[in-house]
């Protein structure tokens, strides 16, 4: 099983495409996930003072939508960056599947954040694993999405270490959105701060796991 995803040796003596970026469209990347968590951040505090249940669950998709989907969009920008000579496209059904994934990690970690009353290690820990493994699972759900005359195989070093960068990156943002303390400009430092670490996991989670990414065309 593992054989379809992992590089071998003899694999790459075969051969393997080579890719580069779009700057632009790498810019526009980070740009988009950034803005999207600042809006997601700051929805917090209309979650937090929601006066219903049902208040607090609008507000609460609101900001899963806007994270999830920043970093689901991210992604695929991303992918709008790569300059592939192969031609590819996508499956519908786990296209949006990833999606799904990126929005529901987002929804966990902000329903744990809106009801903390601090950061403490558990929280940390568990919402950064979840929101780190969802931006993951996003990211390679979506590479599984595309469809090419050949296949697709990772370098497991790397595919491991992009998980773990975003998880680790994840927590360090989770633990600077502990600002019940401060407010104003301040607090939208705080958060702007915030939304640059998330976009910073999100892009540093993406183009790692490309670096982890092979390409290998079809015979013919």
């Amino acid at each position: 099983m593992l054989e379809r995803w992992i590089i071998q040796h003899d694999t790459l003596t075969a051969g393997t495409l080579d890719y580069s970026y779009d700057g632009l469209l790498v810019a526009a990347s980070l740009a988009i996930v950034i803005f999207a968590s600042f809006t997601a951040f700051n929805v917090l505090d209309r979650i937090r003072a929601a006066s219903t249940r049902n208040m607090r669950n609008a507000w609460l998709a609101i900001g899963a939508l806007s994270l999830g989907g920043g970093i689901w969009t991210m992604h695929f920008v991303g992918m709008l960056a790569i300059r592939l000579e192969m031609q590819h496209g996508y499956d519908v059904p786990l296209t949006i599947f990833s999606a799904a994934i990126a929005i529901a990690a987002s929804a966990f970690v902000l329903h744990m954040a809106a009801i903390a009353k601090k950061n403490t290690w558990n929280f940390l820990l568990l919402g950064g694993t979840v929101l780190g493994a969802g931006i993951g699972g996003m990211h390679y759900t979506g590479m599984t999405a595309m469809h090419m005359a050949g296949e697709i195989r990772y370098d497991p070093v790397l595919f491991a270490l992009s998980i773990v960068v975003a998880i680790a990156l994840s927590v360090l943002t989770l633990w600077m959105l502990d600002d019940y303390h401060v407010s104003g400009r301040k607090k939208r430092r705080y958060r702007a701060t915030c939304a640059v670490l998330m976009g910073l996991s999100i892009t540093t989670m993406h183009y790692g796991g490309m670096a982890a990414t092979y390409f290998i065309p079809a015979a013919g």
